[in-house]
């Protein structure tokens, strides 16, 4: 994508910080409509949630 949107650039902020806490990336699950914002800040989420229940 040439020219994302701000929301999209701060979703995917979002994802890449969730990743980083985390120490997981969710590689292949990247397959779906990746130039949502909100399709990447429910993965943030989902990231964050996985996390949190395995400390």
């Amino acid at each position: 994508m040439a020219n994302p949107s701000p929301e999209l650039v701060a979703a995917y902020a979002e994802l890449r910080a969730a990743e980083a806490a985390s120490g997981a990336g969710i590689g292949c699950a990247r397959g779906g409509d990746m130039t949502d914002p909100e399709t990447v800040r429910v993965l943030a989420r989902l990231v964050n949630d996985r996390a949190e229940k395995l400390q």
